[in-house]
């Protein structure tokens, strides 16, 4: 655990005032007892960062929220960090796990959305993030702006995503797959005009991970982000030299260190890739082409956004 919170100085998104109907919704769910908005954690092995993490923003909640955190399997003190958390914010709701290899960090992302109360869910915040304050301002623009497209859209911020809990849920959610599972699912959104962004000043900063910890990340995350690549054609074997070259000619594109990884281990990556077999047919098929066009015609402020007609 770090000593202190780091202090992070940051532009805020600008304050808003709740309307009339998030005032309604606010008194309906309180009579329920229901929170209104779930910010929805996972947390693996993340001890040593999580307590700064989360008092981050918790410290910026009230009784409309609450959060969940599921905790897949940790072998460190998570939590011990997580039970000393929950004795300052009692709306703190801890789900332990036990380790399951096969369950990766998308079906925890579901996990998270299925154990939540509040209407609306708040994704995308990690346990090693620390977030100045702007969760509660920012929420409230995003409920308004959920509303304007009847709750059914999946708004993503800038490393914030918040959308309702029962659309996401009959949108069938993550696929479990790790690491690229956020960007599998902003494609399979926008195939069906459900996704929109909103660009806003970073209220986060990225916790720096001990050498360790750095050790341990980045072959997990780049072994499971050239799985997704891999898998992600229809012909793996005959697309994947493409893949190759483009590691090797633009060498340095996804970091020199990632990149060279790639290359060293994409024969072995290639071999398991093909054992497991393409999972090209799973998708709701937009070219990365494609997406980037819609993502350009799909951003703009809250303020902009809530102008549209």
């Amino acid at each position: 655990m770090l000593g202190s919170v780091v202090q992070v100085h940051l532009s805020l998104p600008r304050k808003s005032k709740p309307t009339k109907i998030i005032q309604k919704i606010e008194r309906v769910n309180k009579a329920k007892n229901l929170p209104l908005v779930s910010i929805c954690i996972c947390n693996f092995n993340m001890g040593r960062y999580i307590y700064d993490a989360l008092n981050s923003v918790c410290m910026q909640l009230d009784s409309q929220y609450e959060v969940v955190v599921i905790d897949d399997g940790s072998s460190d003190n998570s939590l011990d960090e997580l039970n000393r958390l929950k004795t300052k914010y009692n709306f703190l709701k801890i789900f332990p796990y036990a380790r399951d290899s096969k369950r990766m960090l998308g079906a925890t992302r579901n996990l998270s959305i299925k154990h939540s109360l509040g209407k609306y869910v708040v994704l995308h915040i990690d346990a090693d993030d620390i977030w100045e304050d702007g969760i509660h301002e920012w929420c409230e623009n995003a409920i308004k702006l959920s509303l304007k497209f009847n709750d059914e859209v999946f708004i993503s911020g800038n490393q914030i995503n918040f959308t309702n809990k029962r659309f996401i849920e009959d949108f069938g959610g993550y696929k479990n797959m790790g690491w690229t599972e956020d960007r599998d699912l902003w494609m399979r959104l926008a195939s069906k005009n459900k996704l929109i962004f909103v660009n806003h000043p970073v209220f986060r900063k990225r916790m720096p991970l001990v050498f360790s910890d750095k050790l341990k990340k980045f072959p997990r995350v780049n072994w499971q982000t050239l799985q997704a690549d891999l898998r992600s054609k229809k012909r793996i074997v005959a697309e994947a030299p493409e893949l190759f070259f483009d590691s090797l000619i633009n060498i340095g594109k996804r970091g020199i260190y990632n990149d060279i990884f790639r290359i060293i281990c994409f024969i072995p990556g290639l071999i398991v890739a093909i054992y497991n077999g393409s999972n090209y047919h799973q998708k709701n098929e937009i070219s990365a082409s494609d997406y980037q066009k819609y993502k350009s015609m799909k951003t703009k402020s809250f303020d902009e956004w809530l102008r549209v007609d």
